[in-house]
């Protein structure tokens, strides 16, 4: 530190802040955190991203993690190439704008994209089905897939079975009301 202290005072001479402190304390008060490679420092921001996400009962899946941690990498970027005397405010990044900007970019990356939903609506509505039943069925589209991507306590292969169990129970309400079961028992084939 002594060698430290010799070599950065020949740099910044006898520069003091306005609160009238020099190289020395800035030194002493610097925290060295050591990283072998960008890569290390990268993981590292995305398993904290992951756990900050999952402390606001946000789940995303790992590759839409990393999708927003590079948003958050460009959105940081684009404010530090900003001069603070032309833009002093774009250049600051304020905690409530922040988190409000996380939750928006969120919502973006976490909906099914707008082209799959389009096309689900049209076909739906071209089926002739009534708007809030197309709208129930887009908001059991969007409930489905955050179900899928959230982690569970539920083993992978309960899911199969229950997203089968789920078609059943769907064609049987399909099925008029004239034709259940026995209908079924009356085609039976040797």
């Amino acid at each position: 530190m002594i060698a430290l202290y010799a070599d950065v005072s020949t740099r910044v001479a006898t520069f003091t802040s306005k609160n009238g402190n020099g190289c020395k304390f800035w030194l002493d008060n610097m925290v060295w955190e050591v990283r072998h490679s960008d890569d290390a420092v990268k993981n590292a921001n995305i398993v904290k991203l992951s756990r900050a996400l999952n402390g606001m009962d946000v789940f995303l899946a790992v590759d839409q993690v990393e999708e927003l941690y590079s948003w958050i990498v460009k959105k940081v970027w684009d404010a530090s190439l900003l001069d603070a005397r032309v833009n002093p405010i774009g250049k600051r990044i304020k905690g409530t704008d922040f988190h409000t900007w996380i939750i928006e970019a969120v919502n973006q990356i976490n909906l099914p994209s707008a082209g799959a939903e389009g096309l689900v609506q049209r076909k739906l509505e071209k089926a002739s089905l009534a708007p809030d039943v197309v709208r129930s069925a887009l908001e059991q589209r969007r409930y489905y897939r955050e179900e899928v991507l959230s982690p569970k306590y539920l083993p992978l292969d309960h899911r199969r079975l229950i997203e089968r169990e789920v078609g059943a129970i769907l064609q049987r309400l399909k099925v008029p009301s004239g034709q259940g079961r026995d209908s079924r028992r009356r085609h039976r084939f040797p």
